[in-house]
């Protein structure tokens, strides 16, 4: 890791024996996602140590995506399970959802949480399903997951992306296919 701040280079897990298949950066915090082929670690980078690891039930984890609050994320593994960690309660999921039938490649939160709170995934079966996904204040509520919309693709799914204001989502196939849901 590079600190441009401070120009100094730090290696947080130089003990590190497990496969990485994603990393994010929490939105607010000076936090690290690591996603490893069993489980979700985050690293605190001020502190420069291992803050958390969740576990991830079932089979390899192959992408992650983080809520743009940080309180929650997403990750999708090889079993068609996408998996909701609520970073506040539990190291296990909250929610695990199998709505595919091959292996997440993708998983993505809107940008813009409060005007959309839709998050999509997206798989080697070549469909993509988006849902409504509220996060409360109130830590008394649990957060609402709906399923919205499932989009086809003749391909599996490899990438998701958002628009940053538009309730658009972007999709990237194997074949090399960027297609453009509008609606």
């Amino acid at each position: 890791m590079l600190q441009l701040s401070k120009r100094k280079v730090f290696c947080p897990f130089r003990k590190f024996s497990e496969i990485v298949t994603d990393c994010k950066f929490h939105p607010r915090e000076p936090l690290f996602f690591l996603a490893t082929t069993n489980s979700v670690r985050v690293y605190n980078l001020m502190a420069h140590r291992l803050q958390r690891r969740y576990k991830a039930p079932g089979g390899i984890t192959t992408c992650l995506s983080v809520h743009t609050e940080g309180d929650n994320f997403l990750v999708g593994d090889t079993t068609s399970h996408t998996q909701w960690y609520d970073c506040d309660f539990s190291d296990k999921p909250y929610k695990r959802m199998r709505s595919h039938k091959g292996v997440v490649n993708a998983v993505a939160f809107h940008t813009n949480t409060n005007a959309y709170p839709l998050f999509a995934s997206g798989a080697s079966d070549g469909q993509v399903h988006v849902f409504h996904g509220m996060v409360y204040d109130d830590y008394n509520k649990n957060p609402l997951l709906v399923p919205v919309k499932i989009l086809k693709h003749r391909r599996g799914v490899y990438a998701i992306a958002w628009h940053p204001t538009l309730p658009w989502v972007f999709t990237a196939t194997e074949d090399g296919i960027v297609s453009a849901w509008t609606e």
